[in-house]
């Protein structure tokens, strides 16, 4: 098991999730992850070989981002059947590969690293409905912060509300984390570290997730 001290000396490289993920959920036995420095051309994975990014932020020089009139911020009423079932609806129309259901977004609610200040949305003023989500977990004990969910759903893309999104809760977690992380595919076609970079997230690691 990998110690905080050698997790904080060079997080990106050493893992390809949190700290609290590596050392709370098992990998599958079907899953291997490989750091692409690691990472040898002619060796035979056999798997589906999928690329993460990993990145991270620091909290330096995080300024707020005002919406347009016609968009507002909201917190997650996370006690809230309505709010969470909303949260669910975001998430399911913002994937057509991942879908997840009201049990799973409650029982998230109830997790160790869970921080009610970082569920956030942004609703259409005028429809009083949201339209983008940011959820984000918070590990007290490494004062690490890792962007989890990220979505606007297809209607209301392209109009900044994604950096918004993460700017409001890189916001949130200002004094209650030192470092925040975020992953996410290399070749996704909606280019999410074009994304995270434009919010201030840095580095070049890039991990092999290879499916057999």
């Amino acid at each position: 098991m990998i110690s905080i001290d050698e997790y904080e000396a060079n997080l990106c490289r050493v893992s390809s999730v949190p700290y609290w993920k590596m050392i709370t959920i098992k990998k599958p036995d079907n899953i291997t992850l490989v750091h692409d420095a690691d990472y040898i051309a002619e060796q035979n994975y056999q798997g589906v070989d999928t690329l993460y990014f990993r990145l991270i932020h620091y909290l330096e020089n995080v300024e707020p981002i005002n919406l347009e009139k016609t968009f507002a911020y909201k917190n997650v009423d996370t006690d809230s059947v309505n709010d969470l079932e909303e949260v669910d609806s975001i998430i399911n129309k913002s994937y057509t590969d991942i879908q997840v259901d009201f049990n799973q977004v409650s029982q998230w609610t109830r997790a160790e690293v869970f921080d009610k200040d970082l569920w956030i949305f942004i609703i259409d003023v005028y429809k009083q409905k949201p339209v983008a989500l940011g959820i984000a977990k918070l590990d007290k004990n490494v004062r690490e912060g890792s962007l989890e969910w990220i979505q606007v759903i297809p209607e209301y893309r392209k109009r900044g509300l994604g950096q918004a999104v993460v700017n409001r809760l890189l916001l949130n977690m200002v004094g209650k984390a030192d470092f925040v992380t975020v992953s996410g595919q290399v070749n996704n076609i909606t280019n999410p570290e074009k994304l995270y970079r434009r919010c201030g997230f840095q580095g070049n690691d890039i991990w092999h997730v290879i499916l057999k």
